[in-house]
């Protein structure tokens, strides 16, 4: 089955997980900028990626945009967010999204992946700068005996969960 890994990424992380992921599977690998309807007709299966960014799923707009085209294609999802995926309420909070960004009939097609990002406060844009401050003010109230790791790192302004091996559930799901 020939695979593509399609991501959006702003700050590289995403794109770093899809360029491994890519590499892993021997899939294409494309910029979702670059991405058009007759190049997909090509693939079986189809890897999007993403990041979280206050609640919304970067990318996966490309998905809703291009629904008629992707009948009877395994698509899958990952969204790279700063919160540790392996906490139940992060995976709820990204489903929501994915449910709240997609039309109904593609959310029960579309298999979702969470994975660790990371932060450098030097790189995000002046938006995410400004959200940035608002959430560390919120996090310097927080009793510090209180806070996570991603948290403290959070305060930092720095931060780096990239981790090869947590694609493996997405390749093993790919292969199936």
């Amino acid at each position: 089955m020939k695979t593509a890994v399609i991501y959006a990424s702003r700050y590289g992380y995403t794109r770093q997980y899809a360029e491994w992921l890519a590499d892993d599977l021997g899939a294409d690998l494309f910029d979702v900028r670059a991405v058009r309807a007759g190049l997909i007709e090509q693939y079986d299966i189809l890897v999007l990626g993403g990041g979280v960014y206050a609640g919304k799923l970067n990318g996966i707009e490309w998905f809703a945009g291009n629904a008629e085209h992707l009948c009877g294609k395994k698509l899958i999802y990952f969204a790279v967010g700063l919160r540790n995926p392996d906490m139940p309420e992060t995976e709820e909070a990204v489903r929501q999204s994915l449910h709240r960004q997609l039309p109904e009939n593609l959310c029960g097609q579309v298999h979702l992946f969470c994975l660790h990002g990371g932060l450098d406060d030097k790189k995000l844009s002046f938006v995410h700068r400004a959200m940035m401050r608002v959430m560390k003010a919120s996090l310097r109230r927080k009793p510090v005996n209180e806070r996570s790791a991603e948290d403290n790192d959070i305060l930092t302004g720095r931060a780096d969960y990239l981790d090869r091996a947590a694609l493996a559930p997405i390749a093993a799901f790919c292969r199936e």
